[in-house]
Parts: structure tokens; C-alpha cells; sequence
């Protein structure tokens, strides 16, 4: 019981807040430890789970048990604690797979198996606190061992994992490894513990992951408690080839409030350049000024600046949620801590301060003098609108403000800006990072990326060297780190150091004399004016000093007093010294004692030795090569960049006007001409999902069928009016809560009757997929859509030329066909995740395939009869698969399949799976389309970094552009035309298809 007791503390912050691995959500109370601790102090009577229930209730949670007890603060969980893995766990992980993934057992003996490592600096609720994984399985299967977990300090989460949705390495704060273009080999299931230390002012571990795709990776991590971690990541090649290594690190995404200045990372938070983001201004006639503030995307905030004279008000804001998922916001004054205003449902009302709206609207206070920042962001999910903010004050004056003309937000009147670095001490091949990419389901997050690619040799190795830390107002810092020689970096900045991260030679002069170099056989360690510290120990010389341990220990002197700190092995060891006199030897016990060494007290050498390596050190470059480049003009440009793009589709709606372009952007589906002109734009309540088109009026031309994120489908006719609308509705797939309306993700327009009049085909987001009349009558519903779709579409599975199968891919693993009736004739699970797929007769035997892609990665090819057959397996572990294209590219009999891949990649595959061509524009690779020219048919795909690339069908590049933006989206669209849809809102042509 203990045990399991202690694994809680280990996993928990300083505030009782469970770190989220696995199937998990982001948690804000400590309710996990209330569920344990209890049970522990029961059992075991140590008070220090007492010391921890009242620290983290704030001395309100009542004990049952043991009330004789007394509290005493548990100390023994600050500094490195380890958490090996249980006996029954690891043969059980080692076993089998968790699912179907591929399976083997890691190469980690169970002695140096861990489970959790956490870093601890004490109990301060501000303080730091770091957990590491070693286990990359489980329950929903995320492929995260050797990863970081989370990082905690000031009380803010600056990395962290919590989303049970998203298994990929590359959403983890981990490595990634490609070889060849390919990372078809997943993470070991387990990682190993080489080594740790826990010395007062050092905490340190070394964890491996062997054979990782061909590569070693060990992970040194130096703790200068309380100030920074440095995070070294070693890959060795157990074989010769091409590897990208990619390092990633997971944040919240603060409004695009993260940034890559050259090669490093910065992270703002609560600073002065606060601003409504991914709002979009709408139109709204039930608004007091005719328009509100959207909020349509889960990173949404309002931003603005009242000046009212200090005391306290209360604060109305006059807005609606959809439903009771989404009828909650955060308000802040001046950066402080968010108040709940709780909203009304489907129409605008009064904010209340709970959820049943029966008590009066939250009081704020306003201090000092103005203006102060007023943030506003979503408590739960989107979409909200916001109409008006009214302050009241005690008087009874009111002081209103519109959505639509917000005063800008100011600045503030001291700095409260938060900062989180992550610099690099040795150069990367690229740094970029995503801000607009959300695959999982519990907040929105940002992703650096670190890069390193090249040809490797066995035994050769790359290495990327971190440093992480945070600012904050009263705990000011500055550190900027360099690599001197390989396992030696200069830290320059509040505390000057030297971090070495392994062996190093010394460099001697031809009496043999080592005059100045620094010396040392070590696991790591760390010199500053004020200490020696090192994990593993085996011997240090510098100029006239030295230290020797047999066998290794942990060490670290103070060089004021000379008192050491050592922590020996099993029998003890011997320690042999020397500072500019006769070495003399000191007889260590094992475990943990002090000893005073006086030749080491009032030690300048090594503070000297500190100053002059940092004032050599030379940072890495700000210049990196560019992610992005120079961008080319498009033949024309339409929108502003205010909101997310989801879906293009072009259609010729029979109304003599020719193909046109259909944009779903924000709360917005906008029809455009060929030459990018608008012609008339809709507006619904929440994020346009999808758009389909059919017969479905008696009006001239085809109507246009809106889902959107609101809960509502929205027909509209060929000239854009609005023609009727509705809100399907449905039961949960847990069958609780009742009939309601939900949120549409997508839909289509098919006569599946055959009585010659189209229906309506559309998935909510309680995974039903309905099929509707015209007029609005449920034909059937069935619970196809897991979590969601990705994409929905109509196959001709019979071969005969018309659609008679309905198939989407859903945000839970699975591609699904169900024929007209609803009955499903096809499933493939693949991984959980957002799936993709493509339908097509593969090996030209006249019978369809369908092959099926996760957001993890996994790639499979079935018989449409027999989904159960794996024909060929085509896996990224860790990179989404984020478009299927089945073309033919050869011309003769069967079909090929473009991936359109995270790994940076477009693959295209043969009927066996088989690469027949490959290449790489950069990064993350977000879509890819073929279109038929009369040169030949034209593969042409789009990634992270701006590029747009056309190939030819044997992948020889053809032409090529830059955007403005990071492209999401493309279509083929009037002639020579390629319409590029970018994750800001924008839409722009270039003339490329030659």
C-alpha cells in the first residue's frame, strides 16, 4: 500500500495535481492523492501523507484515520526520486502487445526498468517539479518512454503530456527517429536507468531506449536545482544511413504566444503584448451592436484594456454558448487568477458566477491605476459568442463595452511576463514551431521542433544539448548555454557554470602537466564558483587539484567550507585528493555522509577556471536554415488571416456559373470565381466543418449543404441565401443525457433511396452518422463516426459506376463503409487517432481495396470484403498520416497510393506497398492532390514550412512555390490553377500545373 502511496506523491506536483499520462485529461484539483493517501496513512501511519493531504486541500481535507497521528512534512520526496517498475508490470509489458501493434521485447533488464522518474525542489507551491516516463505502452498506448511527462514551476505547466487521444512521439517530449525516411519501428516499450545522483545542489539521471529504429538514445538529464535543466540527447546508429532525428517539446498553446528566435524557443505568458486571437467578428443581428467576438476554436481569447478607477465591480458578459458543454469562461484582471463566469445556452443572457445561473455575475477588482488587462478565454469547449462586457461599481454606474470595439489591451505597469527558454547548445539542422496543429482533445498545445539529419556510420553519434528554464517576475533569469568541446558546456548568466556530460580528456602539455584543462571520468557533473558536483565519479583534475574515487560515487563540495556531500556504493570507497599538496585518502562509507576535506576550502582555481571557459564560450548561432523562405505572389489572394481554415471543395452547381471554389473558414463558407473574386459568403454560429451539394429545393441550381461546429446544417441556395436550417439531434453512444442536438463534422448529398430525390448524409459528434430526407426525416442512424469523422465520402464498391457505399474515417482508430441502409459492410481499426483512407481498386483485379491511416502513423492495406486481412502495412509510428491519394501514376492496371506524411515526406506506393517514389520538401507534409494535365497527370503537395511542390508521376519536381502561411489545403481549380488554403484563413491561387 505503501508503495502504491508513494507512486502518487511521486506523480503528483507540488500542489497534489496528478501529471497526465495515458488516458488522461489535464487535471486542475488534487483529487487523485485524496483517493490513496488516505488509505496509506491508514495502513502505514506515517504522518507524512497526513503533512501532504493538509498541504493540498489548504488544511481543509478532514481525516478519518489515524488522528493521533502527526503531520510531518515528507521530505524524503524532494531532490530525484526513482520509481523502478514493478515485477508483475514489466512482465506483462513485456509479454505481448498492448493492442495489435507490432511487438518486442525492449532490451531493458527488469533491475533497470523504471517507471517514473520525478525531480523535485521542495514543497513550495511555486517550486519545480519534473517527471520522466519509462514505460511506452499501456492503456491507450501512448509511444512516449524515455519522455518527459511534465515541467512545473511558478504553478504553471510549461511541458506536459494529457491528452488520451495522442500517442504519437512527436506530441510527446521526446525523440523521434527516421531512418531513411521512415520510422516504421516503434519506441521500446521500456527505458532503462544507467544512472542518477540526488545531491543538494545537482539532480541528475542517464535513461536509455536501445534499438530505436536502428539507433541508441540516452538521455542525461542535469538538474541545477532550482535554476535550469539540461537536457543531453545522444543517438548512436547501430547501422549506416540517412536519419532525421527529431526532438520534440510539448506547451500550451498561449494564442501563438511561442516562437523560434533563431535556434531558440521562447514561450510568453502574462506579458504585454496581450491580444485577441482566433476570434472571428461576425455578423449578428441578436448582438446589441449587430456583431460579437466568436470564439470558435479552443485557443480562442479576447484581449482589451479598461480604464476605470480602482475599487471593485461587477462584471457582466452578455454572451451564449451552444450547450452545456460550452457555457463557461475564464476572466482575468491584470494576469491574475481566472474567475468562472458561467453563460446562458442558444441565446444571449447575463453571466451568472454558477452553473444554474441563479446567482449574480462575478465581482473583479480593479488595483492601482489603469488601464488594466482584462483576458478573456473558454472555460470549455467552443463555440461561444461574446457580445458585450458591462462593468457595474458600487455606485451603480455601468460602464459598457462593446465586443465588435474593444479598447486595445495595454500593457501592464510592472513586468508579470513569464518566459519559458529552451536554448540549444550545439547546432540544429532546423527549428520550427506548430501552433496550429490540434490532434487530441483536451487543450490546445504547442510543438518545438528540434532537428538533426545527416548520413551516420555505426558508432558515430549526434546530440542535441538543451537548456530549459523559466523567467518570472521575482525569480528573474538569464542563461545562455555553449558547447566548448563534445561533453563540456559553458552556462553563461546569473550563475556562471560548466556542465560536463561524460568523459573528458585532458589536455596535456609535453611535461605531461594538464595546465588548466579540465579532466574528468564521469557520469556527469557540474562546476560553479561556489561548488564541485558530480554523478559518478571517478576521477577529476584541474590545474593542481584532483579527485579520485574508487569505486565511483556521487560527490559534491561546497568550496567555502570544503564540506562534501558523498554518496558511496555498497562496502564504501575510497576517495583520493589533492589541491597543490600530497594526494591523501579518504575512507568513504557507503550510502550517504559528509566528510570535511580541507584542502578543497577556499578553492579559487575552479571559480577562475568557471569564468574564464564561460567568457570564451562562443552561444550558437541565431541563424538557422530557414523552415520558411521567400514567398512567391499568387495569381490572387482572398480573406484575412482571423480564421482557421478546415475544408475546400470546388463544385459546379448547375446554375451556369461554372466551377467555383468553396471555402470553410471560420464560422464562414465562402463561394469564390475562378479569378478569386468573392461572390457571396455565409455565415453560420461555430466553425464550418464541411460543405456538400444537391438537388435539394426547388430552386435553380444545386443547394449547398453547411454542417458546422453550432449543431446546426444549413442549406443554401446556388446564390449563397440562406433557404432553411435545423439542428439534428441525437443520443450519446454512452446512451445517458438524453436526445440533443451536437455538432457536425461532416456531410453529403446522395439519392440512397433510389427514388430519385438526394438525401442527406451527415456525423456528429456523438458519433452518429444519420441519414435525413430532404425535409428533414430521420431514415437511420447508427453510431459509425467514434469521436468524430475526419472525412466522409461516396464509393462505388460494386465497380459499377455508381456510389453505393457510404465510407469515413473516425477520430478513434477505425475507416468505416455502410451501405445505404446503415448496415456497416467494412471496419478497420487502425490506432487511435484521426483517420484517413482512400478506396480504389489497388492491383487492377477489378475487386476495391481500401487502405486506412492514423494520426499515430499506421497504415494499412485490406480487401474491402475482408478488412480483416492485412495485405500490406505501410507505418510512420509517431507521424500522422494526413492524406490518402489513390491514383493512377503508371498507367497501367490498378492504382498506386500517395501518403501524404509527418515525417516531412510524400510517399508513393505500389499495389504490394512497396515505395516507388519518395520525397522530402521540408517538414510536416499536410496535403496532397493529382490532377490530370495533358502533360500527364501531376502530383502536387504541400507542407509545414510554406512549400508547394509539383512532381510529375516518377516524383521528378516540376515547379514549386512559398506561401505566406503554413498550407492546409489544396484543390485543383479553374485551368492551371492550384488553390492553396492556409491554416490562418487565407486562400490564394498560383498558376502551376504546367
Amino acid at each position: 500500500m505503501e508503495k502504491y502511496a508513494d507512486y502518487m506523491v511521486g506523480i503528483c506536483d507540488n500542489l497534489g495535481l496528478a501529471s497526465g499520462f495515458g488516458d488522461s485529461g489535464v487535471s486542475s484539483t488534487p483529487n487523485l492523492p485524496q483517493l490513496v493517501l488516505p488509505l496509506g496513512l491508514w495502513h502505514s501511519g506515517d504522518g507524512g501523507y497526513k503533512w501532504l493531504l493538509a498541504h493540498y486541500t489548504n488544511g481543509t481535507w478532514q481525516n478519518p484515520y489515524e488522528r493521533g497521528i502527526e503531520p510531518v512534512r515528507p521530505d524524503r520526496f524532494t531532490g530525484v526520486n526513482v520509481f523502478m517498475t514493478d515485477p508483475q508490470v514489466y512482465d506483462y509489458i513485456q509479454s505481448g502487445p498492448t493492442y495489435n501493434e507490432p511487438f518486442a521485447r525492449a532490451d531493458v533488464p527488469l533491475e533497470e526498468s523504471f517507471d517514473k522518474i520525478s525531480f523535485r525542489e521542495s514543497w513550495d507551491p511555486g517550486g519545480q517539479y519534473l517527471l520522466l516516463d519509462g514505460i511506452a505502452r499501456g492503456k491507450h498506448l501512448h509511444y512516449d518512454g524515455n519522455s518527459i511527462i511534465e515541467f512545473v514551476e511558478g504553478q504553471e505547466r510549461w511541458l506536459l503530456d494529457h491528452d488520451y487521444l495522442t500517442r504519437n512521439s512527436t506530441e510527446h517530449t521526446m525523440l523521434t527517429v527516421l531512418r531513411n525516411g521512415r520510422a516504421d519501428t516503434l519506441v521500446p516499450n521500456l527505458a532503462g536507468l544507467a544512472a542518477y545522483a540526488d545531491l543538494p545542489g545537482l539532480g541528475y539521471t542517464e535513461t536509455y531506449c536501445r534499438d530505436y529504429n536502428s539507433c541508441d538514445w540516452t538521455r542525461k538529464v542535469l538538474w541545477r536545482r532550482g535554476e535550469w535543466f539540461l537536457v543531453a540527447d545522444t543517438v548512436t546508429p547501430r547501422e549506416p544511413d540517412h536519419y532525421d532525428l527529431e526532438l520534440t517539446w510539448k506547451t500550451v498553446d498561449e494564442a501563438g504566444a511561442q516562437r523560434v528566435d533563431g535556434q531558440s524557443f521562447v514561450a510568453e505568458r502574462g506579458t504585454g503584448t496581450a491580444a485577441t486571437a482566433d476570434c472571428v467578428l461576425v455578423d449578428d443581428p441578436d448582438a446589441s451592436g449587430g456583431r460579437a467576438l466568436m470564439m470558435g476554436i479552443p485557443n480562442s481569447r479576447i484581449c482589451f484594456g479598461v480604464d476605470l478607477p480602482a475599487g471593485e465591480y461587477f462584471l457582466t458578459i452578455v454572451a451564449f454558448g451552444l450547450d452545456g458543454s460550452s457555457d463557461s469562461l475564464w476572466a482575468s484582471i491584470d494576469n491574475g487568477d481566472g474567475i468562472a463566469f458561467h453563460i446562458p445556452q442558444g441565446r444571449y443572457g447575463l453571466s451568472a458566477s454558477d452553473h444554474t445561473k441563479t446567482t449574480k455575475t462575478p465581482r473583479v477588482v480593479l488595483e492601482g491605476k489603469g488601464p488594466h488587462l482584462v483576458t478573456v478565454t473558454l472555460r470549455e469547449l467552443p463555440p461561444v459568442r461574446v457580445d458585450r462586457f458591462i462593468f457595474e461599481a458600487a455606485d451603480g454606474s455601468t460602464h459598457v463595452f462593446e465586443a465588435e470595439d474593444l479598447p486595445p489591451a495595454p500593457r501592464p505597469t510592472e513586468d508579470q511576463g513569464r518566459y519559458f527558454h529552451i536554448k540549444p547548445a550545439r547546432p540544429l539542422n532546423a527549428a520550427w514551431v506548430t501552433n496550429h496543429v490540434r490532434a487530441g482533445i483536451v487543450v490546445p498545445v504547442s510543438i518545438l521542433h528540434q532537428r538533426l539529419s545527416g548520413e551516420m556510420a555505426p558508432g558515430t553519434s549526434a546530440r542535441f544539448a538543451s537548456l530549459m528554464y523559466v523567467s518570472r517576475a521575482g525569480k528573474r533569469r538569464d542563461f545562455t548555454p555553449a558547447e566548448i568541446v563534445p561533453n563540456l558546456i559553458a552556462i553563461s548568466g546569473d550563475e556562471p557554470a560548466v556542465a560536463v556530460l561524460g568523459d573528458l580528456e585532458v589536455d596535456r602539455n609535453a611535461a605531461g602537466d594538464a595546465p588548466g584543462a579540465l579532466g574528468a571520468r564521469c557520469g556527469a557533473g557540474l562546476l560553479t564558483r561556489q561548488a564541485i558536483m558530480f554523478s559518478d565519479l571517478r576521477r577529476m583534475e584541474l590545474r593542481e587539484i584532483s579527485v579520485t574515487a574508487t569505486p565511483a560515487v556521487d560527490i559534491e563540495v561546497n568550496l567555502a567550507t570544503g564540506r562534501a556531500e558523498v554518496n558511496a556504493p555498497e562496502g564504501g570507497a575510497q576517495l583520493r585528493v589533492r589541491a597543490g599538496t600530497q594526494p591523501r585518502t579518504i575512507g568513504m562509507p557507503a550510502g550517504r555522509s559528509s566528510v570535511q576535506i580541507p584542502e578543497f576550502a577556499n578553492l579559487s582555481d575552479v571559480g577562475r577556471y568557471v569564468d574564464s571557459v564561460v567568457s570564451a564560450a562562443r552561444p550558437v548561432s541565431d541563424s538557422v536554415p530557414a523552415v520558411g523562405a521567400v514567398t512567391e505572389t499568387p495569381v490572387w489572394s482572398a480573406f484575412e488571416p482571423d480564421a482557421r481554415l478546415w475544408r475546400m471543395k470546388t463544385a459546379d452547381l448547375g446554375d451556369g456559373s461554372g466551377e467555383r471554389l468553396f471555402v470553410c473558414r471560420g464560422p464562414y463558407v465562402s463561394c469564390l470565381d475562378p479569378d478569386g473574386t468573392e461572390v457571396w459568403r455565409f455565415q453560420a454560429h461555430g466553425q464550418v466543418r464541411d460543405v456538400a451539394f444537391g438537388d435539394l429545393r426547388d430552386e435553380p441550381g444545386l443547394e449547398v449543404l453547411v454542417g458546422s461546429a453550432d449543431a446546426h446544417l444549413y442549406v443554401l441556395s446556388a446564390d449563397g441565401r440562406l433557404l432553411d436550417s435545423r439542428q439534428p439531434t441525437g443520443i450519446p453512444w454512452a446512451r445517458s443525457f438524453g436526445e440533443r442536438a451536437w455538432g457536425v463534422f461532416n456531410v453529403l448529398v446522395e439519392d440512397i433511396t433510389g427514388d430519385g430525390r438526394p438525401e442527406m448524409l451527415v456525423s456528429l459528434q456523438n458519433f452518429d452518422l444519420q441519414a435525413l430526407t430532404a425535409d428533414w426525416q430521420l431514415l437511420w442512424r447508427h453510431d459509425h463516426a467514434l469521436h468524430g469523422s475526419i472525412d466522409m465520402s461516396l464509393e462505388d464498391v460494386d465497380g459499377d459506376g455508381a456510389a453505393d457505399t457510404i465510407f469515413l474515417g473516425d477520430k478513434y482508430g477505425s475507416g468505416t463503409g455502410v451501405d445505404f441502409s446503415g448496415k456497416k459492410i467494412y471496419q478497420r481499426y487502425t490506432s487511435i487517432g484521426d483517420v484517413v483512407y482512400a478506396v480504389a481498386d489497388l492491383d487492377g483485379d477489378g475487386k476495391k481495396e481500401v487502405v486506412t491511416a492514423s494520426s499515430t502513423g499506421d497504415t494499412v492495406a485490406t480487401p474491402i470484403d475482408a478488412p480483416n486481412t492485412t495485405l500490406w502495412r505501410f507505418d510512420n509510428f509517431g507521424y500522422p498520416a494526413n492524406r490518402l491519394v489513390a491514383a493512377d501514376l503508371d498507367g497501367r492496371p490498378g492504382n498506386e497510393v500517395l501518403v501524404a506524411s509527418g515525417t516531412g515526406y510524400v510517399y508513393a506506393l505500389d499495389a504490394a506497398g512497396k515505395v516507388l517514389w519518395q520525397d522530402r520538401p521540408g517538414v510536416c507534409v499536410h496535403d496532397v492532390i493529382t490532377v490530370p494535365t495533358p502533360s500527364g497527370i501531376r502530383v502536387v503537395y504541400c507542407d509545414e514550412s510554406g512549400l508547394v511542390r509539383v512532381a510529375d508521376a516518377t516524383g521528378q519536381p516540376i515547379a514549386e512555390v512559398r506561401t505566406p502561411g503554413i498550407p492546409v489545403r489544396l484543390s485543383a481549380f479553374g485551368g492551371g490553377i492550384v488553390a492553396v488554403g492556409l491554416a490562418d484563413g487565407r486562400a490564394m491561387a498560383y498558376d502551376l500545373l504546367r
